[in-house]
């Protein structure tokens, strides 16, 4: 995958020649699918990234899209190196994936070598690389693969992680090198939903929507894009702040009375109480976790007096 084009020389774009490789898009057949990559489908040789907390579904989704590209024909290896390759082959038995190839591996070297004969590779996560753990070694290795998938035109999806501060845990070099990253949430208002959001494509356009998460997997007939997913999280935002205004005192208003009767998680209920805060509706008392917020009283215009 050659996509380079070095010269000081200011060139009409109709004379730079683009890539047949750009013609030559991988796409799974499942509308959602394809939609998270752009809607035209996975570019051979691109690098991308897929971050998200624990528990939210990353592994599942990434190896439905494995499956689905399998069954396109295409070759897909999936790498596992923090689950046995018996426990992510009893994880595709319950989500009835019988196509895609895995394997056990922590070296990158060797993740590399498998790239020569596949058309689209996982490496779950890169946490897991013998190369990595410190900022230089991870720079050179995020380098040294998505330098080895544009070689090979074989691309590359990378597991990261997220830290309890709610950051992806690594360099930041990590999703400036790679071509697209995916973020995936549980929605705060639906823990069946996935907010699913492409927030760097060079490649394509960026995606935000939700799609339904099962124990089966992702249900990608069920799926809400655009403008209605943003209008639905508006929504849903808006009833639980409105819930929030409508409880009784006492007891006082606290995170965690907030996280218990509307079954949201710490960092959303701070969000939400520190935007009513914002807009006058709460007063704020204390700090850390012994804050408590009030509802906010109207103060009564002062009467105007005249002789």
């Amino acid at each position: 995958m050659i996509t380079s084009f070095e010269t000081t020389k200011l060139t009409r774009v109709s004379d730079i020649e683009i890539p047949d490789v750009f013609n030559r898009r991988m796409r799974t057949n499942v509308e959602a699918i394809d939609k998270i990559f752009g809607g035209e489908g996975i570019l051979p040789g691109m690098a991308f990234t897929v971050a998200a907390p624990p528990g939210c579904g990353k592994t599942t989704l990434l190896l439905q899209i494995c499956e689905q590209l399998a069954l396109q024909g295409y070759a897909v290896g999936y790498v596992t190196g923090e689950e046995s390759s018996v426990m992510v082959a009893y994880t595709c038995r319950r989500l009835k994936l019988t196509e895609l190839h895995l394997c056990y591996n922590t070296d990158i070297s060797k993740a590399m070598e498998m790239m020569k004969e596949l058309d689209f590779i996982i490496i779950d996560s890169f946490a897991s690389l013998t190369d990595a753990g410190s900022k230089p070694k991870e720079e050179d290795a995020i380098s040294r693969l998505t330098a080895a998938a544009k070689e090979y035109e074989c691309a590359l999806g990378v597991v990261l992680h997220y830290t309890k501060g709610g950051k992806f845990r690594g360099s930041n070099s990590i999703p400036h090198t790679v071509d697209c990253n995916i973020v995936i949430e549980v929605d705060p208002d639906n823990t069946d939903l996935r907010n699913i959001q492409t927030v760097k494509n060079r490649y394509g356009c960026l995606y935000d929507g939700g799609m339904t998460f099962t124990s089966e997997g992702y249900d990608f007939d069920q799926t809400i894009d655009g403008s209605e997913y943003k209008t639905l999280k508006a929504h849903g935002k808006k009833t639980k702040m409105d819930m929030i205004l409508d409880m009784s005192e006492p007891p006082n208003i606290t995170v965690d009375r907030v996280v218990a009767e509307l079954q949201v998680a710490e960092a959303y209920a701070r969000q939400m109480l520190y935007k009513l805060g914002k807009a006058n509706k709460l007063v704020k008392f204390g700090t850390g976790g012994n804050a408590v917020w009030k509802l906010a009283v109207p103060v009564a215009p002062a009467t105007l007096v005249t002789a």
